[in-house]
């Protein structure tokens, strides 16, 4: 039956197109693997950690905070600043950030001149009691255009 399919008009467009389809998409892939150099995203100056839901089960305006005592973004070691090698001539170098807290349910960390990054990082509160403001569901946003403090986005 196969040789039979294979032998039809229609049957070998098809496969010339689910072929075609999968090679660009391959193509397509490594092009945006070679320009990115690994990185994921970036670089953006602005990074923000936005709690949605706390284990304790509080959601939207019930959130009073981050929930968390350190965040921050990964870089091309994939490692976090503490457990970083230093750079070497092909990663860039790590600049530490010029603000980085709390802002309402968020967490805001700001770099100058922008970074990119590979993942991120986090660090749950470390103040006894805290679990029931660990994060169990969150938003990380990404954005170079200056975060206006009380405008119902960054902060709630």
């Amino acid at each position: 039956p196969m040789l039979v399919a294979l032998q039809r008009r229609p049957f070998q467009w098809m496969f010339f197109a689910l072929v075609t389809f999968f090679a660009l998409r391959g193509v397509s892939g490594w092009v945006k693997f070679e320009t990115t150099k690994g990185y994921l995203m970036g670089p953006y100056v602005h990074y923000r950690l936005e709690t949605m839901l706390t284990r304790s089960g509080a959601e939207g305006r019930g959130v009073t905070g981050p929930g968390v005592s350190d965040f921050g973004v990964l870089g091309i070691g994939r490692c976090s600043p503490e457990a970083s090698l230093p750079p070497t001539g092909e990663e860039e170098a790590w600049l530490p950030p010029s603000f980085s807290g709390p802002v309402g349910s968020s967490f805001l960390v700001t770099y100058p001149g922008g970074r990119r990054m590979t993942g991120f990082y986090l660090r749950t509160g470390e103040g006894a009691g805290s679990e029931p403001m660990d994060p169990a569901y969150f938003n990380v946003w990404a954005t170079n255009e200056d975060p206006v403090i009380g405008d119902e986005e960054c902060a709630a």
